[in-house]
């Protein structure tokens, strides 16, 4: 997708979401089984990684040691929120490789992906739809 071209494993899908300070009328991308084997004990590395983010903002770059899908995403961001559909926990990316060419347009497409995961708050079991 990077490079303009289809998918070959279908790894990325459309997200039913955006960000809720986007403004641009776009779509973001998902990666479909990001969720696949993601557990309530993820859920709370996750709040509480987010928690430690916001009280100690020098906490760095580290994630929390989750064993999910996600060797395709680089540095990324976890948020939370609440809405309609109950608690949830989001992520975005810039799916990008920060390569000088790409930021003057002559080669790669960088793509944004934001999807959200809502769990239980009270067993942080992840719901589905």
């Amino acid at each position: 997708m990077y490079l303009g071209l289809p998918q070959e494993h279908g790894t990325f899908g459309i997200s039913d979401y955006k960000p809720e300070i986007s403004k641009e009328n776009k779509s973001y991308f998902k990666i479909n089984a990001f969720t696949s084997s993601m557990t309530s004990n993820d859920i709370q590395a996750i709040l509480e990684d987010i928690k430690l983010r916001h009280e100690y903002p020098a906490y760095g770059k580290r994630r929390p040691n989750l064993d999910l899908k996600n060797d395709i995403m680089g540095e990324f961001t976890f948020s939370q929120g609440k809405d309609e559909g109950g608690s949830y926990v989001s992520y975005y990316d810039k799916w990008d490789l920060d390569n000088p060419l790409e930021k003057i347009g002559v080669v790669g497409k960088p793509f944004e992906i934001y999807d959200r995961i809502y769990y239980d708050p009270h067993t942080f079991d992840v719901l589905t739809k």
